[in-house]
C-alpha cells in the first residue's frame, strides 16, 4: 500500500484474500421467457418466469414495472436471485406491468427484456372498523374567549383522517353542532363569549369514513379576564325595558330596579347602563344571603360614571341590613371624590379618588387567608392594605346605587360583576375592557333545510360545491358539509363549516367519486332538521407526470471495509412524489456494462458483499411515483485488499495458478510475474493454497512493469513467506531490484545471508534485519518511511529491526525478481503471497496480511 492503514483496514485485510485476476466475463445471459403477472390481492401482484441461462452462471434477475396497461416509463423495482418476486405494497384497482433481464456475476445482462406482463389488482376490501375511541378529553378557559381542548389520540388500521369536534351551549345541552376537524389530538375554540358555558363532545374519524364513540365534557369561559364557575354575578345592565336585570353568569342574582333607574346609553361596545337619580333609586339583588363578603375571597367590579363632584357618601354597591348601618355590613362608596371600602367593625379603607364625571372601572378584591384587600381604578391598583372583615348576615341584602334608602347615587351604573375569588391585575384588565354578554330566553328554532346541493368536478383533486341559502328566525351562521366516498354511499363524515354557500373540497383522489350532504347552523347551535339533497361528483382523471425529479448530487462512495462501499448523496425532489432511487453497479473504473443492485428509498446506500482490492463503479438516478427518472450521478471506489490499502497495494501475487508461467497480479496495478527456468508449483501453507519451489540454482520470478516501482525516494513496504529448504550457506537473494548482470547505483537487495536476513542497498550497504534459524514458514516484511529514512523489518509479525538508512533513488530500468538476481545468489526454497505496497503499513497491517491469504 502506498499509504498508513488503520488497524481496522488491517484486520479487514487479515480477513479477506486477494481476488484473483483475470480475463473479463463479457458473455451476457440469454433473454428472460415466460414471464406471469398474477395479482394475489388488492395491494400484491406476484411475478414468475422462467430460469435464464449464462456460459458461467446467472447470479440475479433485474424486475422492472411502470403503472398501467400498455405503459413505456419502466423503472428497476427489485433484484432478486430466483425466479419468482412478489410485489407488494401496490394500490388496489389498479394496472401494473412488468418486465425482467437476467445478471451474472460479471454484470452482464440479458440483451434484451422479457415479455412484458400486465396484472389488475383487486379492489380493496370495505373498511368497517372504526377508530379506537380517544380519551382523557379535557377542555381548559385560555380566557374569556377561548377554551382549548386535548385528548389522548385514536389510532386506526386504515389510518385516521382526523377527529370531529361538535359543541353546544350550556351545560347538559344537546344541540351540538360540529365545529372543526382537527387532524391532531388538540384543538383551541376562539370567538367565544365571556362567562358562559359550552359542552364539547369529540370523535375520531378513519380515512374510510368510520368515526369512534363520543367523548364528551363542558367549560365555562371566564367573564371578561376569567373566573369560570367563579363567576357569580354578571348584570350587563342591557335589558332596555322591565324591571329585571338578568343574571349571566347562571347563578341567579336577578337585579330588581326599585323606585325607577332608567336604562341609558352606555359606553360604546357596552351597549346600555342604568342611570340613578341620587334620590332612592336602587337595585336589589336577588338571593344576597349567598354572597360571602366576610370569610372568603371575593372580587366586585363595575363602572361607575357620577353625576356631581364632591358631597356627602354615595353608595355605590352595599351589603347590609335594610334600615341600619350593623354588625356584618359592607360598603363600597364615594365621599366626595374619594373611593372608600367599610367595614361596620373595621371601618373604612380608602381606594384613591375619582376626580371627574367620566366612566371609570373599579374594582375591589380581598384576600380571606391574608386579611388583604386591594382596590383597583382604570385598571390600576390604587390600595394595597390589610383589613380584617367580620363575618356576613346572610340575611343582609346585596343593593346598588343606595343603602336602607340612605346615601344615594347620582349617575350611571354597568357591568356589575361578583367573583368567588381574587381575581388577578390581567384578569381585572381583561374584565374592564369585555363586555357583559346578553342572557336571554334560548334560540330553540332550528334553521330551514338546505335545498339545491350540487357538486362540480373542477379537476383531478377538487369538487366544487353551492347551494340556496337557509333562512333562520334569527339568522343562519353557517353550514355543516358532509362527505363520504362513493356514488350511494352512507357513511358521511363532516369535513367543513363554511358561512357562506359555497364549499371547495381539495387534495381528493383522481378519477374517484365522493357524496356530499349539507344542513344549516344558527347562532344558539341549531341545525337543519334534515340534510339537503345529496349531491355526487367524480373528479377528473390525473393528468401524466412527466416531470423527472431533480437530479441527486453531492455523490460519495467511500470503502467501508475490504466487503463493503458505502454512497451517500443529496436527495432528489418531485412535485408529485419521489418512490426512491436506483443504484446501479458495475466492475472496474470505467465500465459500463451496469446492473441495478438496490432501490433504496432514502439518500444513502451500503454496498456489501464486495470483493477485495476491487474496483466497482456507480451511477444513481431518483425515480418518483410515476415512474419518471432523473439523470444519472456517476462515482467509483476501490475495496481495500483485505484490511486496507486501496490504491496503494500495487503488487499482489498469490501463486495460486497451478500451471503456465504467469502469475496473476491481483491489485489489478499490471505487476506480473514471469517463471523464468521452471519454478515449480507446490503445495503452501494451510489456507494459503499454492506456493513457488525454487531449485537454488537459476529459478526466478520476473516481475513486469518494474520501472513503476519506487524503492529510493517514496514510502513502501514488500512483504512475502518465506521457507528456505536450507539454513547457512551464502548470499540467498529473496527479492531484488537491479540490473540485469550486475549490482551497480540503485540497486536494492532483501536476502538471507548464512541464517541471517539483510536488506542492502548499492550506496548504503546492508541493514540486518534478524535470524532465520531453522526452515519453517516465515512471513516477513520490510518498510521505509522516505521523509525520515527509517528502515523496520517484521520477522512473523514482530518488529526485528529498526534502523536509519538512506536510500539511493531507483534505476527505472531495473527489474525487480523474486529467487534470485541477476543470475547470482539463487534461492533455495519457497516462496508465497509477495505483496506490495506505495505506503507504510503499519505492524497491525502486517500482522493482518501475515494471516490473510491472496486469495487463488
Amino acid at each position: 500500500y502506498s499509504r498508513v492503514l488503520t488497524l481496522a483496514e488491517i484486520q479487514a485485510d487479515r480477513a479477506t484474500p486477494i481476488a484473483p485476476s483475470g480475463p473479463a466475463d463479457t458473455t451476457p445471459p440469454s433473454n428472460v421467457t415466460g414471464l406471469t403477472a398474477t395479482a394475489v390481492s388488492a395491494t400484491q401482484i406476484n411475478l414468475s418466469w422462467a430460469t435464464a441461462t449464462d456460459n458461467i452462471a446467472v447470479t440475479g434477475y433485474r424486475v422492472e414495472r411502470c403503472p398501467g396497461a400498455g405503459c413505456t416509463n419502466f423503472a428497476q423495482i427489485a433484484v432478486p436471485t430466483g425466479t419468482t418476486f412478489s410485489d407488494t405494497g401496490l394500490t388496489a384497482s389498479s394496472s401494473y406491468s412488468y418486465q425482467v433481464k437476467a445478471v451474472d456475476a460479471a454484470g452482464n445482462v440479458s440483451v434484451n427484456f422479457s415479455n412484458v406482463a400486465t396484472a389488475t389488482t383487486a379492489a380493496a376490501p370495505p373498511d368497517t372498523i372504526p377508530p379506537t375511541d380517544p380519551t382523557n378529553l379535557t377542555a381548559t378557559a385560555a380566557s374569556s374567549s377561548q377554551i382549548n381542548l386535548t385528548w389522548t389520540a385514536s389510532t386506526d388500521s386504515g389510518g385516521l383522517a382526523g377527529y370531529g369536534v361538535e359543541r353546544c351551549q350550556g351545560v347538559g345541552c344537546t344541540n351540538f353542532v360540529q365545529i372543526a376537524t382537527p387532524s391532531t389530538n388538540s384543538y383551541s375554540d376562539t370567538g367565544l363569549t365571556a362567562g358562559t358555558s359550552y359542552s364539547y363532545r369529540i370523535r375520531a374519524v378513519a380515512n374510510a369514513g368510520n368515526s369512534s364513540n363520543y367523548l364528551n365534557i363542558s367549560a365555562t369561559t371566564p367573564g371578561g379576564g376569567g373566573g369560570g364557575a367563579s363567576l357569580v354575578t354578571a348584570l350587563g345592565m342591557n335589558e332596555g325595558s322591565g324591571t329585571t336585570l338578568t343574571d349571566a353568569s347562571g347563578s341567579g342574582h336577578i337585579g330588581t330596579l326599585v323606585n325607577g333607574p332608567l336604562w341609558v346609553a352606555g359606553q360604546a361596545t357596552y351597549g346600555q347602563a342604568l342611570s340613578f337619580d341620587g334620590v332612592n333609586d336602587v337595585v336589589s339583588i336577588a338571593n344576597s344571603g349567598t354572597y360571602n363578603f366576610g370569610t372568603a375571597d371575593f372580587t366586585i367590579e363595575l363602572w361607575v360614571k357620577p353625576n356631581v363632584l364632591g358631597g356627602g357618601q354615595r353608595h355605590l354597591v352595599s351589603k347590609c341590613a335594610a334600615a341600619a348601618f350593623v354588625t356584618g355590613c359592607k360598603e363600597l362608596y364615594l365621599n366626595g371624590n374619594q373611593l372608600l371600602f367599610g367595614s361596620y367593625s373595621t371601618g373604612d379603607t380608602s381606594g384613591g379618588t375619582i376626580a371627574d364625571t367620566n366612566w371609570h372601572h373599579i374594582a375591589l378584591t380581598f384576600t380571606d387567608s391574608t386579611n388583604t384587600l386591594r382596590i383597583y381604578v382604570d385598571g390600576v391598583l390604587t390600595t394595597t392594605a390589610t383589613k380584617a372583615l367580620e363575618a356576613d348576615n346572610t340575611a343582609h341584602v346585596v343593593t346598588l346605587g343606595n343603602m336602607h334608602g340612605n346615601n344615594p347615587f347620582s349617575g350611571l351604573l354597568d357591568e356589575f360583576r361578583v367573583y368567588s375569588r381574587v381575581l388577578t391585575l390581567a384578569e381585572i384588565q381583561a374584565d374592564r375592557a369585555t363586555p357583559i354578554a346578553p342572557s336571554g330566553p334560548a334560540d330553540t328554532t332550528p334553521p330551514s333545510n338546505v335545498t339545491g346541493l350540487t357538486a362540480t368536478a373542477v379537476s383531478a383533486t377538487q369538487i366544487n360545491l353551492s347551494w340556496a341559502t337557509a333562512t333562520d328566525n334569527i339568522a343562519v351562521t353557517g353550514y355543516r358539509v358532509e362527505r363520504c366516498p362513493g356514488a350511494g354511499c352512507t357513511n358521511f363524515a363532516q369535513i367543513a363549516v363554511p358561512t357562506g354557500t359555497t364549499f371547495s373540497d381539495t387534495g381528493l383522489t383522481a378519477s374517484s367519486s365522493y357524496s356530499y350532504q349539507v344542513k344549516a347552523v344558527d347562532a344558539a347551535g341549531n341545525v337543519s332538521v334534515n340534510f339537503s339533497n345529496v349531491a355526487t361528483a367524480t373528479t377528473a382523471a390525473a393528468p401524466p407526470d412527466t416531470i423527472p425529479p431533480t437530479d441527486p448530487t453531492n455523490l460519495t462512495a467511500t470503502a467501508a471495509s475490504s466487503s463493503q462501499i458505502n454512497l451517500t448523496w443529496t436527495a432528489s425532489t418531485d412535485s408529485g412524489g419521489l418512490a426512491g432511487y436506483g443504484v446501479e453497479r458495475c466492475q472496474g473504473v470505467g465500465c459500463t456494462n451496469f446492473v441495478q443492485i438496490a432501490t433504496p428509498s432514502t439518500n444513502s446506500y451500503s454496498d456489501t458483499g464486495l470483493t477485495a482490492g476491487t474496483s466497482y463503479s456507480y451511477r444513481i438516478r431518483a425515480v418518483d411515483n410515476a415512474g419518471n427518472s432523473s439523470n444519472y450521478l456517476n462515482i467509483s471506489a476501490t475495496t481495500p485488499g483485505g484490511g486496507g490499502g486501496g490504491a496503494s497495494l500495487v503488487t499482489a501475487l498469490g501463486m495460486n495458478e497451478g500451471s503456465g508461467t504467469t502469475l496473476t497480479d491481483a491489485s489489478g496495478s499490471g505487476h506480473i510475474g514471469t517463471l523464468v527456468n521452471g519454478p515449480l508449483w507446490v503445495a503452501g501453507q494451510a489456507t494459503y493454497g499454492q506456493a513457488l519451489s525454487f531449485d537454488g540454482v537459476n529459478d526466478v520470478v520476473s516481475i513486469a512493469n518494474s520501472g513503476t516501482y519506487n524503492f529510493g525516494t517514496a514510502d513502501f513496504t514488500i512483504e512475502l513467506w518465506v521457507k528456505p529448504n536450507v539454513l547457512g550457506g551464502g548470499q540467498r537473494h529473496l527479492v531484488s531490484k537491479c540490473e540485469a548482470a550486475a549490482f551497480v547505483t540503485g540497486c536494492k537487495e532483501l536476502y538471507l545471508n548464512g541464517n541471517q536476513l539483510l536488506f542492502g542497498s548499492y550506496s548504503t550497504g546492508d541493514t540486518s534485519g534478524g535470524t532465520i534459524a531453522d526452515t519453517n514458514w516465515h512471513h516477513i516484511a520490510l518498510t521505509f518511511t522516505d521523509s525520515t529514512n527509517t528502515l523496520r523489518i517484521y520477522v512473523d509479525g514482530v518488529l526485528t529491526t529498526t534502523a536509519t538508512k538512506a536510500l539511493e533513488a531507483d534505476n527505472t530500468a531495473h527489474v525487480v525478481t523474486l529467487g534470485n538476481m541477476h543470475g547470482n545468489n539463487p534461492f533455495s526454497g519457497l516462496l508465497d503471497e509477495f505483496r506490495v505496497y506505495s505506503r507504510v503499513l503499519t505492524l497491525a497491517e502486517i500482522q493482518a496480511d501475515r494471516a490473510t491469504p491472496i486469495t487463488p
